[in-house]
């Protein structure tokens, strides 16, 4: 299993009242995790039809120079032996911790929200999830009678085998044509945005197809208050304005034998 870390800089941290929707566990003697060198893996759990896990690192999942140390906290695809063998998911996930004293959850998320999960990167986390003083101290309200509460959100996106989709054939103009779509991003963009490409059906000798490489960043669809992804759906269309067709080329030469 690996991990890639996000570093702390670009971490986004908000406060909310609301719970985490996914899962929520509590660790109730964190002095004695504190004696462990490694790490603390919760009960698996389910979230967009797919079994996730949360691996805590009370001391930090690195040694780290200067006197500064964090806890580490990774969320972690589980059960990875009955998937595929080229599965892969793409989603954006929140980690949490709870503060008692404000009744309120600490939102801790990557300010890039999209990130993949596949079989050679099964986790993904944060290493400076939060500092190890600023958690132990008790006017901050995340380690209370020894106690304290983690939570997760995974909004799952693709978790599509197939590198693209392609739509049914349409006809404009007198031609048929096919969009293809590149979910997870072609060539350069993958992992990064939407790919979209415009087909010509038997194009023959004709340019075969058009489009974009970088359609959409995948942080704007997941963005919800944009409103391009509703319920794990998105409509695609396409519209061809003006229609025009050669059906031969006459080279300078051929112009002036002609005249």
């Amino acid at each position: 299993m690996s991990s890639n870390i996000i570093d702390a800089v670009e971490l986004k941290r908000t406060l909310r009242d609301v719970h985490p929707s996914h899962y929520i566990f509590k660790i109730q003697s964190f002095s004695m995790l504190l004696k462990n060198i490694g790490n603390y893996e919760s009960e698996v759990f389910e979230a967009g039809g797919y079994k996730w896990k949360l691996s805590f690192y009370p001391n930090g999942n690195k040694k780290r120079k200067g006197k500064d140390q964090y806890i580490s906290l990774y969320l972690a695809v589980s059960d990875t032996a009955n998937l595929p063998s080229d599965w892969e998911i793409i989603a954006n996930f929140k980690l949490f911790v709870f503060d008692h004293l404000r009744d309120k959850y600490l939102t801790i998320e990557d300010a890039e929200p999209v990130r993949r999960f596949h079989g050679n990167k099964t986790e993904w986390g944060f290493e400076k999830f939060l500092s190890l003083k600023k958690f132990q101290n008790p006017s901050n309200g995340y380690l209370i009678n020894d106690t304290c509460v983690f939570g997760a959100e995974v909004d799952k996106f693709l978790d599509l085998i197939e590198e693209y989709l392609r739509s049914d054939e349409f006809k404009i103009g007198g031609r048929s044509w096919k969009l293809s779509l590149y979910p997870k991003g072609n060539w350069k963009s993958k992992g990064k945005s939407l790919s979209l490409y415009l087909n010509l059906v038997d194009s023959e000798k004709l340019i075969p197809s058009w489009g974009f490489i970088s359609f959409m960043h995948l942080s704007n669809l997941f963005d919800k208050s944009k409103g391009f992804k509703v319920k794990d759906t998105i409509i695609i269309e396409v519209e061809i304005v003006t229609l025009s067709e050669t059906n031969s080329i006459m080279s300078s030469k051929e112009k002036k034998q002609d005249k």
